[in-house]
């Protein structure tokens, strides 16, 4: 329908089916938790068979595959989905991502500053959506290490105080300068 400013709007989704239906711009994601692995393991699986890239944490990854080597399963967990890209949320351990033949280990940012580590997951998903959606053309390995670079520091601030309150007063150069000290340890 045609808004009073004249802008039309797009019709909203009446149900998961229509978000099948939709094309991506650009990937497909998904960041699941052990809970559907736990409740809807075969729906989750189906969904996952449906999506580019996949985020899930460590433990996660290795109930999915029953393997407790976190290697194994995660190559595992690639062969069931067919997931070109598999990111593993590591916590505190940091970050392994497996991206075609590729895989980028990066360590979390280090902090003595813990607050809270509610939100960290979200938070890094939710960075590396966004870094990843800003990009064109086919999902690149630097374009992929930039945005968990990002994501990990986004998160190092997550997990600073409760709820969002690290995140509404992050500024632009706290957030620039910890993505030059996070770099700098990494080289």
């Amino acid at each position: 329908f045609q808004a009073e400013d004249g802008i039309r709007d797009q019709p909203r989704s009446r149900g998961l089916g229509d978000v099948y239906k939709r094309q991506p711009q650009r990937i497909s994601m998904l960041d699941s938790m052990n809970l559907w692995i736990n409740i809807a393991r075969e729906p989750l699986l189906e969904v996952m068979q449906r999506v580019d890239l996949i985020i899930i944490n460590d433990g996660e990854v290795r109930m999915l595959a029953d393997d407790e080597n976190l290697i194994r399963a995660s190559h595992a967990v690639r062969k069931m989905t067919s997931a070109s890209t598999l990111i593993v949320k590591r916590g505190e351990h940091g970050v392994l991502a497996f991206h075609g033949e590729d895989i980028i280990a990066l360590p979390a940012f280090p902090t003595a500053d813990v607050c809270d580590p509610t939100g960290c997951g979200d938070t890094f998903a939710g960075t590396l959506a966004a870094y990843i959606a800003s990009g064109e053309g086919p999902l690149q390995r630097n374009e992929l290490r930039t945005a968990l670079v990002a994501a990990t520091v986004s998160a190092s601030f997550t997990l600073q105080s409760f709820g969002v309150q690290a995140l509404q007063s992050m500024t632009s150069e706290a957030f620039e300068e910890r993505m030059h000290q996070f770099e700098s340890i990494l080289s």
